[in-house]
């Protein structure tokens, strides 16, 4: 008996096959693609955020000479004469401090390991035993180091490319990042334009203010440890602060993984310096958390401390230390982006207020 419903027949002919298909092997081929590109595309996406941080200064010298290549080229090359000083003041006494360390690791083993309590947990867990049998197949194990060797080689060389690549595209990025802006701004729609282009500027003006922010901590924290180090004559004061200033990038755990080497070496010299240098880095732990960055990090992003540990554990987990590193910097774009689309002003502890001067920057909640 008819139901009065109307039914529809499906025909599926040959060309809609074909386009399903065409489809599918593209999608297949596009991820086939970023996945072949993987590391290009992390060269690209760092050169993007090494071009974020810079553009503002860019931007500053640009106003003044009035050409964007002149600009470009004084920023890189002021850059390259400020690493190159570093590196020409701290490169001597780090390697002297590094050569006199892998000289004295012998003798600062067996202290370690006559020590008492070391004493005592090796003889209850025949530590020395399994360690002789470790070392008498320890030619056997050389003979295929020869692969990994390699791979090690080869590693490096991909470093040195990879540094290369970012430094090329951070430059072009630098000269022609302005125009191409312009050019995707001009392709978007009316009613979407004007989110994009508050995002867009909006993240700049976090992503640059953290890391000039993050930079200016850690150098603090550096020359701050060498100063502490070197009065007290703990050893190797130089690797140990070179140490602390780099651990100091990572956000929130950072600083306490800085701590532990220099404090470890400090007690191992005399255990009133152990002492002294464990009162000083909490000390300085307290004011840089109250009063650097507070200067520092004024008008840059502030995130709810678990959106911190979160983005930092996600970045390690993704890409190391570089990933810790960059975490911050992006979620607070994200945060800037979800405050432009949906108004959540709240959701990451972040807020923006205007300064007076018709600019905005990002504030502590």
């Amino acid at each position: 008996m008819p139901t009065g419903r109307a039914t529809r027949e499906t025909h599926v002919t040959p060309r809609d096959v074909l386009v399903v298909v065409g489809v599918l092997l593209a999608v297949a081929l596009a991820l086939f693609l970023l996945y072949e590109l993987r590391r290009v595309l992390v060269w690209l996406f760092l050169a993007v955020f090494f071009a974020a941080v810079l553009a503002p200064l860019v931007d500053r010298v640009e106003r003044s000479v009035k050409r964007r290549g002149v600009a470009v080229a004084i920023v890189v090359v002021g850059i390259t004469l400020l690493l190159g000083g570093v590196v020409f003041a701290f490169a001597r006494p780090v390697i002297n401090q590094s050569v006199e360390f892998a000289e004295d690791l012998p003798a600062t083993i067996d202290r370690i390991r006559d020590a008492p309590v070391i004493r005592d947990l090796r003889e209850r867990l025949n530590i020395d035993s399994r360690v002789g049998s470790v070392g008498s197949d320890l030619p056997n194990q050389l003979v295929g180091l020869s692969g990994p060797l390699l791979a090690v080689f080869a590693s490096i060389g991909q470093a040195i490319v990879g540094f290369i690549s970012i430094v090329v595209f951070t430059i072009f990025l630098l000269l022609y990042g302005p125009r191409l802006v312009r050019t995707g701004d001009d392709a978007l729609p009316d009613q979407v334009r004007g989110p994009t282009t508050r995002i867009a500027e909006r993240s700049m003006l976090a992503v640059s203010g953290w890391v000039v922010g993050n930079v200016l901590t850690s150098v603090v924290a550096g020359i701050a440890s060498l100063v502490m180090l070197l009065a007290l004559g703990v050893p190797y004061a130089f690797l140990l602060a070179l140490w602390v200033g780099i651990a100091d990038l990572v956000p929130l755990i950072g600083a306490t993984i800085g701590a532990l080497p220099a404090i470890v070496v400090a007690f191992m010299h005399s255990v009133t310096a152990g002492i002294v240098v464990t009162i000083f880095f909490i000390v300085y732990q307290q004011f840089e958390n109250h009063v650097l960055q507070p200067l520092v990090y004024g008008r840059t992003i502030r995130l709810n401390p678990f959106v911190v540990l979160l983005a930092v554990v996600i970045g390690v987990e993704l890409a190391g230390f570089i990933g810790a590193v960059v975490a911050l910097p992006i979620a607070g774009v994200i945060q800037v982006a979800v405050e432009e689309l949906w108004g959540a002003d709240a959701a990451l502890g972040v807020g923006i207020v205007d300064d007076g001067n018709g600019s905005q920057e990002p504030t502590k909640a």
